[in-house]
C-alpha cells in the first residue's frame, strides 16, 4: 500500500494536489491511498513514525501552524526512505528548502503548471520508492536471485531448520531461519507468524476472522497470528 500524504490548509490547492495524484497513479497497478491533512495532529504524527510504510508527502512549506520544513525535519529524524514534495506560493522559501538538507524530491511553485509538475514528481517518486531489489541467497550450492517484488511470504518448515519462499512463479527452499532472513528483506516484509513473513505489497486481502491472507497470485497462507493484526491492518491500510 502506497500512502501519498498531503499537508495542505487552502481548500484549491488539495483540490488540485488529489487531481494531479490521481492523474499520475490512475493507470498504475499499485494499491494507493490518500491523506488529507488541514494541520499537524496526532494522526499525522503516528504516520511519521510508523515504520515500513511506502510514503510520499506532498508538504506545502507555508502553513498556519506547523510549516512543512518543520514537518519534513520531524520526518527525517528517522526516516530517510520516504519522499518529500515541497509545495509553496513563494519562491522565498526556496533556500531554506535546500540548505537545510532535507533530501527534498522537488520544491514547486503553485503558480507555474503546477498539477502536471506534481504528477511527474509523483511518477518519479514510484521509481525511486519501487526500485527492484533482489534477494540472494544460495540452496545446495546453486545461487538464487529473487526479486523482492516477486515474493509472496516465507514460511519456516517445522522440525527443521529450513523455510520455504514463496513466489508468484514458483517456490524455492532456504537453509535459514526467519530471524536470519526477515532482517535482509527490508521494510516491505512483515511478521505475521513466528514462522511466516509476508511481502505486504503483494497482499489482495486479509480475511481477519478465518486468518487467511490471501495475494495477488492466488496464494494464500493461514499464519496470522491474534497479536499479530493490529501491526498487519496497520501495514495494508485497514483501519479498525
Amino acid at each position: 500500500m502506497l500512502n501519498v500524504i498531503v499537508y495542505e490548509d487552502n481548500s484549491n490547492f488539495m483540490k488540485k494536489n488529489i487531481n494531479g495524484i490521481n492523474r499520475a497513479l490512475v493507470n498504475c497497478d499499485i494499491d494507493y491511498r490518500i491523506l488529507k491533512f488541514e494541520s499537524y495532529s496526532d494522526a499525522l504524527d503516528n504516520i511519521i513514525h510508523t515504520k515500513g510504510m511506502k510514503k510520499i508527502y506532498v508538504l506545502d512549506v507555508e502553513m498556519k501552524d506547523v510549516s512543512g520544513i518543520e514537518v519534513a525535519s520531524r520526518i527525517r529524524e528517522d526516516d530517510f526512505d520516504s519522499i518529500i514534495i515541497f509545495v509553496t506560493a513563494y519562491d522565498k522559501y526556496h533556500n531554506d528548502v535546500f540548505y537545510s538538507r532535507l533530501m527534498v524530491l522537488d520544491f514547486i511553485c503553485k503558480y507555474k503548471g503546477y498539477e502536471d509538475r506534481l504528477r511527474d514528481d509523483i511518477v518519479a517518486s514510484l521509481k525511486i520508492l519501487y526500485r527492484q531489489r533482489t534477494f540472494i541467497f544460495s540452496y545446495n550450492h546453486v545461487v538464487y536471485r529473487i526479486p523482492y517484488g516477486n515474493i509472496c511470504y516465507i514460511e519456516k518448515e517445522p522440525l527443521i531448520k529450513r523455510c520455504v519462499i514463496y513466489t508468484i512463479n514458483g517456490k524455492f527452499n532456504i537453509a535459514k531461519s526467519l530471524n536470519w532472513i526477515e532482517p535482509r528483506l527490508g521494510a516491505g516484509f512483515v511478521r505475521t507468524h513466528q514462522s511466516c513473513l509476508v511481502n505486504v505489497e503483494n497482499i489482495k486481502n486479509v480475511d481477519f476472522c478465518s486468518n487467511v491472507i490471501t495475494f495477488k497470485c492466488g496464494l494464500s497462507t493461514n499464519l496470522l497470528a491474534n497479536k499479530k493484526k493490529k501491526e498487519v491492518r496497520e501495514r495494508v491500510g485497514i483501519s479498525e
